[in-house]
Order: structure tokens, then sequence, then C-alpha cells
């Protein structure tokens, strides 16, 4: 489950895709735009004005590396109500948090759906020179109460759940979150963590949750 088809989500569906994730619930009610074309790779200029879940599914499914099971969604998911009736019955392995319009508590119901399902959630932010990337599977209570702690300042701390639309940003978000999904997959990594990307000296480091 993608949530948010925008800089980072399209990048982390193009790189699964090609990974052999055959999958996906994409969720975005927006369309095309004309600044999406520069900002985010799969979208090209005959799709302006078109869904972008339809876009990204047609695009993923003319790769012609094997068959796919896509499932698309436009609603537009306003607070936890709407995400719970629309969502509720879906059980994803990996919900992927791109979205980057919504409020705390839609925010967390998000983390407590992947919480309920035994799932894995994941989602990407940034700051200045830094990337993020946050992967929890284990203690979500403690991420839970690091997100109620950090939302207020979020949007200058972490800009949680959104990305700034740069493609080169969003190209190595979108690897490296397709990256870890990969990793939990085989086993290599199942540990809840925040990934710090420093974009001056491409450095990354692991952040604990407090």
């Amino acid at each position: 489950m993608i949530w948010g088809c925008g800089t980072v989500g399209t990048a982390i569906v193009d790189n699964l895709a090609k990974m052999g994730v055959k999958n996906f619930l994409l969720i975005d009610s927006d369309i095309v735009e004309e600044k999406n074309i520069i900002a985010q790779s799969i979208y090209q200029k005959e799709d302006i004005g078109l869904k972008k879940v339809r876009v990204i599914k047609n695009y993923v499914e003319m790769l012609n590396i094997g068959e796919f099971n896509i499932e698309i969604s436009d609603n537009f998911i306003k607070n936890e109500k709407e995400f719970k009736d629309n969502y509720q019955y879906y059980r994803s392995d990996f919900m992927v948090d791109c979205a980057d319009a919504k409020n705390e508590e839609l925010d967390i119901q998000f983390i407590k759906f992947a919480q309920q399902y035994d799932g894995v959630y994941l989602s990407t932010g940034y700051a200045d020179d830094n990337d993020y990337i946050f992967k929890v599977s284990n203690d979500f209570d403690k991420f839970e109460n690091f997100m109620r702690s950090n939302w207020g300042s979020s949007k200058k701390k972490y800009q949680l759940s959104s990305n700034r639309g740069v493609i080169i940003d969003s190209q190595l978000l979108g690897s490296l979150s397709a990256r870890s999904i990969i990793n939990h997959i085989l086993g290599l990594d199942k540990e809840d963590r925040m990934l710090e990307i420093n974009l001056l000296n491409l450095t990354m480091r692991n952040i604990p949750f407090e």
C-alpha cells in the first residue's frame, strides 16, 4: 500500500516493480500537472490532466516484466474515519506513507493500521540538507509516541511524510526505501529504524526513536 504518488511515491513504485514486487495498492487523488513532469520520473507530457494512480498503473504494466496486480484508489481522505471506511479490509504487508497533506490523527491512524495487521510502516521526510526514512515493524507504541511528541515541530524538523519535489532527492529516497522493503522481505534487516541521509557528504546514520 503506497499512500501518495508524488516524487517519492512514484520512485518507490518504479524501483519495487523492477525489483520483482507484483502486488500494489496505490492511493492518490491528484492529477498529473506540468510541474510533475520535471519533479517525478514516471510522468510524461501526455499524462497532464490524468489521474496519477492510473498513469502509474499503466506505466508499470507496460514494463512488460511479468504479471502485476495493481489496485488503484483516487479517494481524497480527509480524516481517520474515511481512511478506515475505505481501507480497513486491505491486508497489506507494507504501508508506505508518502502523503503530504494530512493531520496528526490521520498519520497516527496509518501507523495503527500497519500495527493492527502485523505490517511494516515506512515513511520518508526531509529537513534542510538531510533526508529521512522511517521503518517500523516491532515497537509501534514507541514510534507512535515519537510521532506525537514530534508532530508539532515536524514541519521544521523532519517534514514527516512529505517531500520537497526535487527529483534527485526523490530518486535517492525512492531507491533506499525500496531497498529497505526488499531487505525486510529477505530477512536481511527487520529492525525498526530512523535513517538519516546527509546530502552534503552522502553519509547515513541510524537515529533512535526518542
